[in-house]
């Protein structure tokens, strides 16, 4: 084998092995880019269910004192007729203007009792 035939050959293995380093650096590159990116949203959603599971934690307990409040409610006022009242949509309740306590009379008996 010539002189030149053995520089051709060695210059083409150089430039093969230096594009295939190259195309090994980019699907690496790019596996680095969509393992962060994954990561980032894993991370990002993770924080989120932490922050709802805290949420339902607080509103199960929520539902809770509601429940006991609503228990307390049938047994000592259930005929009371909630309604929602007013432009500013208010809980309201009809009530016995006659029968009036506290020290500013400002406790009535609800109606029907």
């Amino acid at each position: 084998m010539s002189e030149s035939a053995g520089t051709l050959q060695s210059a083409t293995a150089w430039f093969a092995w230096r594009w295939l380093t190259l195309l090994c650096c980019f699907f690496v590159g790019d596996f680095l880019l969509v393992w962060l990116a994954t990561s980032a949203t894993i991370a990002r959603e993770r924080a989120e269910i932490h922050a709802l599971q805290g949420e339902r934690m607080v509103l199960a307990s929520e539902v809770l004192k509601l429940q006991e409040q609503a228990d307390v409610w049938s047994k000592k006022g259930g005929r009371a007729k909630l309604e929602v009242c007013g432009s500013k949509q208010r809980l309201c309740v009809r009530v016995d203007k006659k029968v009036a306590y506290g020290v500013d009379a400002d406790y009535y008996v609800l109606g029907g009792y």
